[in-house]
Parts: C-alpha cells; structure tokens; sequence
C-alpha cells in the first residue's frame, strides 16, 4: 500500500473578501498588492509543486475526490445554513460569517474540500491506503454547525469523521489538532460525545479570542473527551515535544482510537503573520512520527512463519480458563465494522467434545454419508482436550451485509488461532460437514436459525512440529494496480 495525496486546482482558486490580511478595507486600511486574506492559494500550491519539484509527488498515490454529498454536510450542518450558503454562492458569493468570505461556486469547492478530506478517511480505513494527506482548501476547523469563521466554512474533519462512522469504518476517533489557533468548531461538534476525543495544540488566547481554555473538557458523555493545551506565545520545539509526550501522547494511548486525524495547519512556524510561535519543521515531523505506528519485526516474523499444528497432534496440558481468556481477548480484536459482533464463543471441555462426536456420527447416518464422512464428521470433535467453536451470529443491519458479517467471524477464527500459536500453544482451525449441517448444530449446540459454526479451534499442547508445507507462489497470486 502508500500514501495518499489529496489534492484539486479547485481548491486553489477560492477566494473572496476585501481583507487586508485580516482587516476590512476601507478608511485608513490600503489594499495589499499581493491579495486580500492571509489564507492565500499561493501557499498550499506552493506546497504540492515543491512536491512535484523534488519528486516526492511521484512517491504517493495521487487523487482528487468528488464533493461531499448534501447526506454528508447534514451530517454536521443545518440544512438552513447550506441553504443560506449555497443561495449567496449561486448569487455571486460574499460572506456568511465572521471572516469566511467566498466568490461564486465558494459552496461547490468548500464541498469539494470538504470530499478529499472525507475520501482520504475512507480509503485508509477500508485498508486502501496506510496513511493520506488532504490538502483541504478552505480549511475547516473553525466552523461551527451553522456559522462559519476564520476562512472556514465546512468543517471538513468532521464531515469524514460523520461518514466514516455512518459507514461502520470506525468506532472510535481522535482529532488531533496542531494548528497554532485553537479549533472551536470541532471542539463544539463534539463537546458532549465520548466516540470522538478532540485535541487541540494552540497559541494562547490567539484565535477565537477567548476560547481554547484548559478547562473546556466537555460535557455530558463528552466530558474528559476535549483536550485544550493552550501554549504560551514564543512556544517552540521543547514546548510542543513536551506537550506530546505529557499530555497528547498518554490521552491517545487511553482513548484507543481506530484512527486518528491531524488538523495540520503549519501556522504555528517561526514566521507565520497570524501567530507568534517558534515551530519548526522539525516540530511537525517528530509529531507526526510519535503517532505512526513503530514497526513490529518480532510480530510480522511470527505471521510470516506461522504453522497450525493437526488438533490429533496435540496433548494435555490444555488451557485453563485463565490461559484462554487472553486468546479469546485478542480474537474478540477482529475488526467489526458497525460494532454488531456478529459472533460468540463456545468452550468445548473433553466431555462436550466426547458427546459432539456422537452427535456427529448419529448425523451422518441419518443423512446416508459415506462410512468416510461419517469418520471424518466424528473425528473434528473426537481428538483432543479443549477446543473453542466460533459461532457466526447474523445481525439483522441496513449498513452492514450478511457477507460482511461472515468474513468478520472467518477473521475471529483467525485471530483465535494465531494468538494461541503466538502463546506457545498448539492449535488448529477445523471446520467439516457438522459445521455446515443445520441439524448438528441444533442437535449438539442448540444454535439459532440466525447462527452457524464458522471454525473449531483446537487448542492444546504441541505434540509435534509437522514439517512446513509449500507456500503459494506471491507473483503468481499478486496484480499490482498503478492507476
């Protein structure tokens, strides 16, 4: 997989507003010969042609995206303001709130600013990406549901955090937010919910005035879920390491997020006109470093090696009930798009494994199979000492399809198993005729019409080492798609 980059000449040609950086034309204010508002175009595309220019563009996965949908923005704003906004848009633009100007066709690319942020979410939580980059314009940290300000006019953040988890592709997220002003519109969006944990890293009493205090923690449910760290103007790299490490750091190890999203405006640099910071691009590299995973070799070793050991192989002692309970945790892990859990577990004993067997056997002669299959039906449960039987467990779900469903379990099954080889267990995923025979699973374990056997996992002591068997060959098996 890459990196994404998110990116539109769009986006560049917003603008708007009779501003002198942040003042309004007119009395004493001149016009600057090099624009209006400090949110110039000129600095983002700046960026990507350095990109281009050092041949770091040529290393990523480039993309544009398609606007966000009128579904996605209520998912965060009113339909009264998207009705005032895109009324001013089509009239011939000017501005809704407090310094948020835009020309005509301002609401069609806030949208589409908007839409690169909500697909760079989506592609890297669905796996198609490991990391992406939204050059998001305009901006969007600073607008509130219904009122937008400081150039922002969606909040472009949580439109992909709000279809992201409408999508079932998280449960849990953490806005981390660096810009050197303090981001009042997520905060706001999120003061009294507890899925989403909204960190912001800013100069002090900048902007908005008097917002981004030290104990705005949230509200309700929200409450200890907003994290404002207010720094000191003249703030510069040991004051942000240090926050990351003390502060930012041990909220999101606690949180356990399934994605985090920086707000990362670069505004707190040395010479930004807006602010009065000493960051530098040290600064924004080693805090994007602290919150990229750090590479597992001993894990990816073990998975790359890995070897399941025959259920006949294996011996006493089995795992008791302590032992099992953290295999069972770390199976429990598998990725649940939608939170349904749609699967539980059975702990099958000696003596249950014993009666399954009969079970088995009695089902197979009732339905005429072959004298073989009748042995091999019996033999998944007539061997070893424990074994664990993952039920699928169906959920009735708009978002999430039946299939979807069935590949999580096959996952759990999956998880169970490496997680008891990673503990020095033998073990071995079986599945056979009575996994798939409605009547041994009401018979033997009294499943619902809505469940089915989606593995056996024999777990016990290594009886012996098999040697390894021949692995697929990666080229035959692999397409790599370029565009």
């Amino acid at each position: 997989m890459a990196t994404g980059f998110y990116w539109d000449e769009k986006c560049f040609w917003h603008a708007g507003g009779d501003y002198a950086l942040t003042l309004p034309l007119g009395g004493l204010v001149q016009p600057l010969a090099a624009g209006g508002l400090p949110d110039s175009p000129e600095a983002k595309r700046r960026l990507k042609n350095q990109m281009e220019e050092t041949g770091l563009l040529s290393e990523l996965d480039v993309r544009t995206a398609p606007m966000a949908s009128r579904a996605d923005l209520e998912r965060v704003h009113p339909a009264s303001y998207l009705d005032a906004f895109k009324a001013l848009s089509d009239d011939n633009g000017g501005e809704i709130g407090y310094h948020a100007p835009f020309l005509k066709g301002g609401y069609e690319i806030a949208a589409l600013s908007a839409g690169m942020a909500l697909a760079a979410v989506e592609a890297v939580a669905k796996g198609e990406l490991d990391n992406a980059y939204s050059l998001s314009r305009p901006p969007g940290h600073h607008c509130l549901p219904d009122n937008p300000n400081g150039f922002c006019l969606f909040n472009n953040i949580a439109v992909a955090v709000e279809a992201a988890l409408a999508k079932g592709l998280g449960n849990r997220v953490a806005v981390l937010d660096w810009d050197v002003h303090h981001g009042n519109g997520t905060e706001a969006i999120y003061y009294d919910r507890d899925d989403v944990l909204t960190i912001s890293l800013h100069q002090e009493n900048n902007y908005p005035p008097k917002s981004g205090a030290i104990d705005a923690r949230g509200k309700g449910l929200g409450l200890g879920h907003n994290i404002n760290v207010p720094l000191f103007a003249g703030s510069g790299h040991t004051a942000y390491m240090h926050a990351m490490e003390r502060i930012v750091t041990p909220a999101l190890d606690a949180f356990k997020p399934d994605m985090i999203i920086v707000a990362c405006g670069f505004d707190a640099a040395l010479f930004d006109p807006l602010a009065s910071m000493l960051a530098t691009v040290k600064n924004f590299k080693l805090e994007l470093r602290k919150h990229m995973p750090d590479p597992n070799p001993d894990a990816l070793a073990f998975l790359q090696t890995r070897r399941s050991r025959p259920a006949k192989t294996l011996r006493a002692p089995w795992p008791d009930q302590a032992a099992l309970e953290p295999l069972l945790t770390a199976a429990a892990r598998t990725p649940d798009h939608g939170k349904l859990e749609p699967w539980r577990f059975i702990v099958l004993e000696r003596a249950a494994l014993a009666r399954l067997a009969d079970v088995a056997e009695a089902r197979g002669k009732a339905l005429g199979l072959a004298p073989e299959q009748v042995t091999n039906g019996r033999g998944q449960y007539d061997q070893g000492g424990l074994a664990v039987a993952v039920i699928e467990v169906q959920k009735p779900s708009e978002k999430i399809p039946a299939l979807e469903q069935t590949y999580s379990a096959g996952a759990v099954c999956l998880a169970l198993l490496n997680a008891a080889l990673a503990a020095g267990w033998g073990a071995n995923w079986l599945s056979g005729w009575p996994s798939h025979d409605r009547g041994f699973m009401q018979d033997g374990l009294q499943l619902q019409d809505h469940e089915r056997i989606a593995g056996l996992i024999h777990i016990g002591t290594e009886g012996a080492v098999p040697p390894d068997r021949p692995r697929p060959d990666l080229q035959s098996i692999t397409t790599w798609l370029s565009a």
